[in-house]
């Protein structure tokens, strides 16, 4: 199988997933954009060109650096529902440190902003939360404006909320430390309490908000291109707390960390999965135990797909190895909180028995022996967490505990009521070490290592495929045809050439019509309100899940594919109405719930407003 760095074979994917994106409810169908022949000429030639594809559309840039970047650990352990080993970042100007986790999927990094922390959350809220980034207070600050995340998995588990966004700084690392930085980053600040902490977004699409032509770079690309990092890569594993003595997350940019796994043989490589938005999916062909006396040690009964998703605490199973993780391990599972809790004995009884559990995963499962599987095991330390206010009530962590204001002990699995809800989250994680190669669009995963403290790290680069030919390219000129005419990449190139300048007067066209129409509505509309008490006020309401939620996100249709999170007019900004706090599921478009759909796009319906805050 290939290893990090070489390319792989395209996904199994399961083959029956219902065509749903978005919540039905609150989007309309997207009107199909107007292509003309041109274009369709375009992507065509595109999809012609041999060697490695550009990721996401984008151009294919290729940094002479030759080092993988270290983000350091915060020697924190943060959470809710953990606790998590997080990574230290400066954002802003002058810089603000917070402490966040890996977005494996997420173009845009989340920060928590002061009103995600209010009047009725203790006074260590700021610190128990990673720190707030004060948009207010930071002068490279530019706001682009109220939005609902853009969640793609994680929205199908219930997770949602709204993030103020905008262009700022962002820093590995403490001040000081000379880390790698990268300007005019997309920067959410979050308030709601579905993501307790802040995420770093490690997926290199790029993003759009005023239109589908305006791609900003993510931080990955933007390290690539500045010549920082080698390449589209990064490799995550999440540490272990219950582990004598503990051991920090590792997070590397643009390869991985030596140290951390048996070698480079461990390293079993999959193909990103044909969907977007499950590109690290990997087949799950047995779940199993050691446990004592257990008469069904075999916990999962059938093969399943699942997402690995590090912005998701738990591991989400189908309910029937559910039942089966009850019976072996003595579970009960509570109908209020809709987490399995610990009573003092049961967690007792565990910590005794000391049984683990065994993921054994290949690239398919229809016929996993034909397949190089890897297998991933997780003690019993691994599985004994503990969960807080406010993701569940103190009433609840009462009933399992002497102490009502302490964490409830917990077991980190979920009940997944169809295939869009299989996901291995960071409890996963802590035992397993993921690389993630996009600019060969494959990840690799491996049993984690954990070293002995005051180990020294060990960094391999994974280089761009250009940068390892030693060409400055990222895929090989077609070379003439052996009748000596011209090759057809090189035809190719003077079709496009000739078709860019039409295109450049269509372009020119579209904007001075654009900034005409501007001109007309900044004359009628009114100035938008700058930031104050009563702003902050209303805006804290729509950070935590109150009142009314902001504009959702739409994806990017590109020549190769990939994840964008915003999408509106660069002057307009819509909110939309909502009842309650309440989250709303997304419909299935059938039993299994997976996938984008077959050329369905959904987007939300809003009432335009022009002053937010008002």
């Amino acid at each position: 199988m290939p290893r990090p760095g070489s390319s792989g074979e395209a996904a199994t994917a399961p083959e029956d997933r219902p065509a749903t994106r978005r919540r039905m409810e609150l989007w309309r169908r997207r009107r199909p954009r107007r292509t003309s022949w041109l274009l369709g000429f375009l992507a065509l030639a595109a999809n012609d060109r041999r060697g490695p594809r550009p990721v996401a559309g984008q151009d294919v840039a290729v940094s002479n650096a030759t080092e993988p970047v270290m983000v350091p650990a915060s020697q924190y352990w943060d959470g809710v529902d953990g606790p998590w080993s997080t990574f230290d970042f400066l954002v802003g100007t002058p810089p603000q440190r917070v402490r966040l986790l890996p977005s494996l999927g997420g173009s845009s990094s989340w920060v928590v902003v002061p009103e995600g922390c209010p009047a009725s959350l203790p006074e260590s809220c700021p610190d128990d939360r990673g720190f707030t980034f004060d948009y207010t207070a930071s002068s490279s600050w530019d706001e682009i404006g109220l939005f609902e995340l853009s969640l793609y998995v994680e929205s199908q588990l219930g997770l949602s909320g709204n993030a103020i966004y905008g262009f700022d700084s962002l820093t590995v690392g403490l001040q000081g430390a000379g880390g790698a930085t990268a300007a005019r980053q997309i920067v959410g600040g979050i308030g709601t309490p579905d993501f307790w902490i802040g995420a770093v977004g490690l997926d290199p699409t790029p993003m759009n908000f005023s239109d589908f032509n305006d791609p900003q770079p993510s931080f990955l690309e933007s390290l690539v291109r500045d010549g920082v990092i080698p390449g589209r890569s990064f490799a995550y594993t999440a540490g272990a707390r219950n582990r004598l003595p503990p051991v920090f997350g590792s997070l590397t940019l643009g390869g991985y960390d030596a140290a951390r796994v048996d070698g480079p043989d461990s390293l079993v490589s999959f193909p990103f999965g044909a969907d977007i938005s499950y590109d690290l999916l990997v087949g799950v062909a047995a779940v199993t135990t050691d446990a004592a006396g257990v008469a069904q040690p075999d916990l999962l009964p059938d093969p399943i797909f699942a997402y690995i998703d590090a912005l998701v605490p738990d591991i989400w199973l189908p309910e029937t190895a559910c039942d089966r993780f009850e019976a072996a391990f003595n579970l009960t599972y509570d109908d209020d909180a809709q987490l399995y809790l610990l009573d003092e004995a049961t967690a007792a009884t565990l910590s005794d028995l000391d049984p683990s559990v065994t993921f054994t995963l290949a690239a398919t499962v229809d016929s996993p022996a034909a397949s190089e599987t890897v297998a991933i095991t997780l003690p019993y330390s691994a599985l004994a967490l503990s969960v807080a206010s406010p993701r569940v009530s103190n009433a609840t962590t009462s009933a399992t505990s002497a102490d009502a204001d302490s964490a409830a002990p917990y077991f980190p699995l979920r009940r997944a009521a169809n295939d869009s809800q299989l996901v291995l989250g960071r409890a996963f994680l802590q035992h397993a070490y993921l690389v993630a190669d996009y600019d060969r669009r494959n990840f690799s995963l491996a049993q984690a290592v954990f070293p002995a403290p005051g180990a020294a790290q060990s960094p391999v680069a994974i280089l761009a495929p250009g940068a390892a030919a030693g060409n400055g390219t990222a895929a090989d000129d077609d070379a003439d045809d052996a009748d000596g005419g011209l090759a057809a990449g090189a035809i190719a190139g003077i079709a496009v050439g000739a078709a860019a300048a039409a295109i450049a007067v269509a372009v020119v066209a579209a904007l001075v019509l654009r900034r005409r129409r501007r001109r007309r509505r900044a004359a009628a509309e009114p100035a938008e309100l700058h930031a104050g008490d009563e702003r902050r006020r209303r805006r804290a309401a729509e950070l935590q899940g109150g009142g009314r939620k902001a504009p959702a996100a739409a994806e990017l249709e590109g020549a190769v594919g990939g994840k964008v999170e915003m999408d509106a007019e660069a002057n307009r900004k819509v909110e939309m109405d909502a009842e309650g706090t309440g989250k709303v599921e997304m419909p299935a478009g059938g039993e299994g719930g997976w996938g984008r759909g077959a050329g369905q796009v959904f987007e939300m319906q809003g009432t335009e407003i022009h002053q937010l805050g008002v």
